[in-house]
């Protein structure tokens, strides 16, 4: 399938070969970054959804064109996501063995987004905590560039102490010789 983010399609109507609705968009499943399945659920009250596998699917500005016709789809009862185990197997037997799934490889559009924006806040977060590690490691930086300047001084300010001492000693060492 030659479409890029097919999860902005859901709630669009998906049609058969012919044209014919099959329902809206409801769900699409993905097996790493792919879109391998959708759910397109019937009318507003409808507790069954037709699950399709997306070869030779295409999408258009208004729907989205399956290959398969209407009245071959596979219908499920509820709207369970991820799917079970028994829902792939049903589409395995339905549309052939090269459907075949296990649960665990697919996601649903719903839940990818979600572990999506989780990562990206995650990313977001994970910066913000970089950015504040180099401005504190620039801080321990300066206030040590500091305490190594304080130290220098104290040591000079130490050296000048003893040689004003030497010379005050000098002073009354002299004086007493008067």
């Amino acid at each position: 399938m030659l479409v890029e983010q097919l999860e902005q399609w859901i709630g669009a109507e998906v049609v058969d070969p012919d044209g014919a609705s099959v329902g809206r968009l409801g769900e699409v499943y993905f097996r790493g970054s792919e879109p391998v399945l959708i759910a397109a659920k019937g009318g507003r009250l409808s507790r069954k959804r037709r699950l399709v596998p997306l070869d030779g699917a295409t999408a258009s500005r208004d729907h989205v064109r399956i290959a398969f016709p209407a009245g071959r789809l596979l219908e499920t009862k509820g709207g369970a996501d991820p799917l079970s185990a028994e829902d792939l197997a049903a589409v395995a037997e339905h549309y052939g063995a090269a459907h075949a799934a296990d649960p665990a490889e697919l996601e649903g559009s719903h839940a990818r987004a979600e572990r999506l924006r989780v990562a990206a806040e995650a990313e977001r977060r994970a910066a913000e905590l970089e950015a504040e590690a180099e401005a504190q490691a620039a801080r321990a930086d300066d206030a040590g560039q500091r305490a190594e300047q304080a130290s220098e001084a104290a040591r000079r300010a130490e050296e000048e102490r003893r040689e004003v001492s030497a010379r005050a000693e000098a002073a009354r060492d002299a004086a007493r010789q008067l």
